[in-house]
């Protein structure tokens, strides 16, 4: 092993105490004695060099003392890169053992975890761990230069007993039995002891005991009466205190089978005769070996693991659960090239769960040409590494055995081999990495229809190594949600195949070969099945994206991404034309090859058109229209509240002149959406599928005949007010004929807004004024009482923009006392409605006259808005001069309102925002007022300038709570005269974005305000508008123009371009800017799979999202 690259300097060691071992043995004359191990690991993925010509060597030191030891490898061991080691060398006594050695976990050139023992020799004081009377000891261990003996690194201090005398003992075998250790009277009494007692049937609850200065025992009481008679291990633990005991254990003292209990308690079988066994490798239980436990089981029973490390290899042939709750490994190290961890025989089907499987040259289990529906959940298999090395071997198997949350590391032949298996088995969340020689999913010659789903099968360096390989398989099998990467051959092998099979929602990528092998020039070599691929991102292969050369059956590539690639589909002499229609060939003007774009290449015999022109796949070439030849369709999303409720409704004709099957689908937000009731109206199968699409469908739609469905859609509590833009695509007859779009608006009254406009006229004039209310969708009434000054104006008309014959708009008026009344009605639903009113002017000088407007009411076809936010509007009258008072002074408003304008866009930490105060409503230039504005002090915004606007006589501006709040004065200003003046310019500094989340929201408040116009008169301020600034601490990606959003609010950044929704066009930003230092640098915000990495497993988790 090369050890060049160890780099001592930046060396960590420390003491593993999670995994510290204990030893006890009996001596005439005391009895019983007790030791625990030393354990070292290294930190930080550092590694040392250990072995007969390495300059390292390992230094224990007892604390307190001058004594140490020095631990070195014997001449001719191997020079190892050192990962942990156990110093077992010593007896219970302490006494230096005649043949030392230590167990060594290092890594191998490959970069595998191998275990094994070294010889050492030991030179220094040999007594260092024999402590006359105190058996309690403080050590440190070293790494030193083996030559100068100088520290290169050294772990804390442990405390730990070696020698510690004394036997377990019971004073009863019934009624209330109490056991008893000696307690050393160098016991410390504020540490931690319990005593626990364990058995076939589990563990009795662990008990604390008191640990007295001066007593002569530690002793512990069991109720006889609630034990199951029996034989048990049992034992007492020491502890430095009882909140670290998984890392300050001093003592383990235990006996093994020596407790005995007579009882008329009931045993530890279940309601139906089943057992469990508990195996346990530090003794403390009936079983220390599993192989043990499972001769003695029978079927149905269960076989418990305890944590800790078993050199065993076992075969099931019966139907147990072999099952390690809190991990157990099992290591193969010792066993060569027929090693095999756990091998499972003829019908029998066990379930199997929780463990390590580490080092077995030949299976991880075993389980060729069994006929049973065996089960591995959880567990982890690592370094099949001989020449057989395949970590499950299921070739030949018969059953519908089942995988799931598999992981398989380091193989060398195959993951999972399931070479002529007739089973409609199933491998779900299954993750393969590192296969050295062969193709890591092997299913060639299968007939059964099996399913791999949910998935990661990366990197494959052999010659034969394609990700999964059912080439010559007769089944109908299937792969979807599914990563298959980096393989030195192909991403899926399927030449020969010639059942009907399916690859959807997954990723095929960077593969050296094809993505997907299909055809091939080889005569008869091709797949003859019929297959289908769709919604999958098919990226950077080597050779072709698809290879469809000579291929046979029906075939289709639909709905996909093909970029990057040699060539994207190569379907050279392909016998039947192949669908390759809507799909994204990485450039605006479609593929290459047989045609005239220029991204990846399509050949031979297929069909490209229409494609997509865009990445998120929502532009077509031949752009269509909502109305195909045969069925127009209507969609229509609502506005609904947070803890309301949504409508969709859709509405279809069938214009053709035959009947026809109709399919509709829709994506939701799932995050805001959490259940539906249908109203289906005539269509039918309302289903919703995969968290996020939803879909119905008529079975038979008549010529001339219309069917509608309306479909109402949770909205979750903790929704923000947001809009969706909804894709929806409707299927006539199973062919893709329109695209369409809902939608969807959630807001609360709260963030409904009525602006009024405000107008300027001339006596005689005729103004119109616009009264709008947003966000509204789906909307089927609006209605509002509109009150005016009488003597300035008279209503002419009321309407509502682009008035359909659909809408019906009533007024109700009172002209003396100056109000009009509005509602409007609509079948065709509204978005956004604006009625205008029409105003005759009949002031004969300068005037004002507010326009207000009450009893608010929006209804959508989900939820029912009123008496929401209003900005009321003013019409000024500008004259000659003259005006109804008869003075020559000017009219003056009473009232004027504040307003904080702020950009739409989030800032990043590190740039700066413009604000704007505003005015609003006024009819003159404001001549002063003085204002405070201010943020809150720990939001992470500063208040870097302010300017007054309006060019005034006297200004001054003061920051104060460190630069949160700006006091603003000014005076002999001349502002523009109304309706809408700028008072001030105030830009913020985003220093760092103030929450644990990396987007929020920081209030902007405006306070203790005070406004006058030019002539002195006070403005009574009936209405102040704060804002609202977005911040967000991610800079954009790549060449991107909007940084990253966290559209959910769950801490990860699915949004990459930032245009506030997430669609396959997020997918493909973050693929094409995976290394930009973006995401470099903040790799868990982009972690959607949760396994602490980012890497090309997450952009798969992104891509299910989006396409799901």
């Amino acid at each position: 092993v090369d050890v060049s690259n160890v780099d001592a300097s930046s060396l960590e060691i420390q003491f593993d105490d999670g995994s510290a071992g204990a030893s006890g043995s009996s001596t005439a004359d005391v009895g019983y004695t007790y030791a625990e191990d030393l354990i070292v690991e290294t930190v930080n993925d550092t590694a040392f060099a250990f072995g007969s010509n390495a300059s390292h060597a390992l230094q224990v030191s007892r604390v307190g003392s001058n004594e140490s030891i020095t631990i070195t490898p014997t001449a001719g061991e191997p020079v190892l890169n050192v990962q942990e080691a156990e110093l077992d060398f010593y007896d219970t006594t302490g006494a230096i053992e005649s043949q030392p050695k230590v167990e060594i976990k290092y890594q191998t050139d490959q970069g595998n975890t191998e275990y094994t023992d070294i010889n050492i020799s030991v030179s220094g004081n040999q007594s260092l761990f024999i402590g006359g009377d105190n058996p309690f000891g403080v050590y440190r261990v070293s790494v030193v230069d083996a030559n100068t003996s100088s520290v290169i690194a050294e772990t804390g201090t442990e405390r730990v007993a070696i020698g510690y005398e004394g036997s377990l003992s019971q004073n009863a075998t019934s009624g209330d039995i109490e056991v008893t250790l000696p307690r050393d009277e160098h016991v410390n009494d504020s540490w931690y002891v319990e005593y626990s007692v364990h058995g076939d049937n589990g563990t009795v609850p662990t008990t604390p005991v008191e640990n007295t200065a001066g007593a002569n025992n530690f002793s512990a009481t069991i109720d006889a009466a609630v034990v199951p008679s029996g034989e048990y291990s049992h034992g007492f633990t020491i502890y430095e205190n009882e909140t670290d005991r998984n890392g300050k254990r001093i003592l383990y003292a235990f006996g093994v089978n020596d407790l005995t209990i007579e009882s008329n308690a009931t045993s530890g079988a279940g309601s139906d005769g089943s057992t469990t066994l508990v195996v346990d490798s530090d003794g403390s239980t009936k079983y220390q070996r599993l192989s043990t436990a499972v001769a003695d089981a029978s079927a149905g029973d269960t076989i418990e693991v305890h944590p800790g490390t078993y050199r065993e290899q076992i075969t099931l042939d019966t139907n147990v659960t072999l099952v390690a709750p809190d991990g157990a490994t099992l290591n193969g190290s010792t066993f060569g090239e027929t090693g095999s961890a756990i091998t499972i025989t003829g019908d029998a089907e066990p379930m199997i769960s929780g463990f390590t499987i580490r080092h077995y040259d030949a299976y991880g289990i075993a389980a060729a040409n069994t006929t049973g529906n065996w089960v591995v959940n959880d567990t982890t298999i690592v370094g099949t590494n001989g020449f057989e090395g395949t970590a499950i071997n299921a070739e030949g198997t018969d059953g519908a055995w089942q995988l799931t949350n598999v992981e398989v590391l380091d193989t060398y032949r195959n993951a999972l081999n399931a070479r002529q298996s007739t089973g409609d088995w199933e491998a779900t969340l299954l993750r393969v990495n590192n296969t050295t020689f062969g193709d890591p999913i092997r299913a060639d010659e299968s007939t059964g229809d099996w399913v791999i789903q949910f998935s990661e099968i990366t990197n494959s360096s052999g010659q034969f190594g394609s990700g999964v390989a059912p080439f010559e398989s007769t089944g109908n099998w299937t792969i979807r949600n599914t990563t298959i990467s980096d393989h030195a051959s192909h991403g899926v092998d399927a030449l020969e195949a010639s059942g009907d099979w399916e690859i959807r929602g997954s990723v095929i990528a960077n593969n050296s070969g094809d993505g997907v092998k299909a055809g091939t020039t080889r005569t008869g070599a091709a797949a003859t099945g019929s297959w289908t691929i769709s919604k999958t991102l098919i990226l950077a292969n080597g050779d072709a994206g698809v290879d469809a050369e000579y291929v046979e059956g029906m075939w289709s590539v639909r709905e996909s991404t093909l970029a990057q690639n040699g060539v994207g589909i190569d379907a050279t002499n392909a016998s039947k034309r192949g669908n390759a229609t809507y799909n994204y060939w990485g450039a605006t003007d479609g593929p290459s090859g047989d045609f005239n774009g220029s991204g990846d290449a399509a050949t031979g015999n297929l069909s490209v058109m229409p494609y997509y022109t865009d990445s998120a796949r929502t532009t077509l070439s031949d752009a269509q229209s909502n109305t195909s030849e045969s069925v127009t369709v209507v969609t229509t999303g609502s506005t609904g509240r947070p803890g309301g409720m949504v409508m969709l409704r859709a509405e279809a004709t069938n214009t053709g002149d035959e009947p026809i099957n109709l399919n509709h689908t829709v994506n939701v937000p799932v995050k805001d959406v959490t259940t539906i009731e249908a109203y289906e109206g005539s269509w039918t199968n309302v289903t919703f599928s995969n968290e996020s699409m939803l879909s119905w469908q008529v079975d038979s739609l008549g010529a001339g005949e219309t069917a509608t469905a309306e479909i109402e859609l949770s909205v979750s509590e903790d929704s923000r007010p947001t809009q969706y833009t909804l894709p929806a695509g409707t299927y006539v007859n199973g062919e893709l004929t329109d695209e369409h779009r809902y939608i969807m608006t959630i807001t609360d009254t709260s963030n409904m807004t009525m602006t009024v406009g405000n107008a300027t006229a001339e006596p005689g004039d005729q103004v119109v004024v616009p009264v709008a209310t947003s966000p509204v969708t789906g909307g089927v009434y609006y209605a509002g009482n509109v009150s005016y000054n009488p003597s300035v104006l008279s209503v002419a008309n009321v309407s509502m923009n682009g008035v359909e014959e659909e809408v019906f708009v009533s007024t109700e008026r009172d002209a003396q006392n100056g109000t009009v009344g509005f509602s409007v009605e609509s079948s065709d639903y509204i978005e956004d409605p604006v009625v205008n009113v029409t105003f005759d002017v009949i002031s004969d000088g300068a005037n004002t006259s507010p326009v207000n407007v009450s009893d608010r009411a929006v209804f959508t076809i989900a939820e029912n808005y009123e008496d929401y936010p209003v900005s009321n509007g003013t019409v000024s009258i500008v004259g000659d001069g003259d005006s109804d008072n008869g003075t020559d002074s000017p009219s003056t408003t009473e009232n004027v309102s504040l307003y904080v304008e702020t950009p739409s866009d989030p800032v990043r930490v590190g740039d700066t925002a413009l604000v704007e105060l505003v005015a609003g409503g006024v009819n003159d230039s404001v001549g002063a007022y003085e204002a405070t504005v201010s943020v809150p002090t720990d939001a992470g915004v500063e208040v870097k300038n302010v300017t007054v606007v309006g060019s005034p006589s006297g200004s001054e501006v003061t920051l104060t709570d460190n630069n949160t709040t700006a006091n603003i004065a000014a005076y002999g200003m001349e502002t523009a005269d109304g309706p809408s003046p700028d008072l001030a310019e105030i830009t913020l500094t985003v220093t760092d974005n103030g929450s644990t989340t990396d987007e929020t929201t920081v209030p902007i408040r405006v306070q203790d305000v005070a406004v006058s116009d030019s002539l002195g008169n006070d403005l009574t301020v009936d209405f102040v508008q704060n804002g609202t600034l977005r911040t967000t601490a991610l800079p954009p990606v790549g060449d991107l123009q909007e940084p990253p959003t966290d559209v959910d609010g769950d801490g990860l950044y699915e949004d990459v371009n930032g245009d506030g929704n997430v669609t396959v066009s997020d997918v493909q930003a973050l693929f094409a800017n995976r290394d930009h230092s973006t995401v470099e640098n903040n790799r868990a915000k982009f972690d959607y799979s949760g396994n602490g990495v980012f890497n090309i497993v997450d952009i798969q988790h992104l891509f299910l999202k989006t396409t799901a």
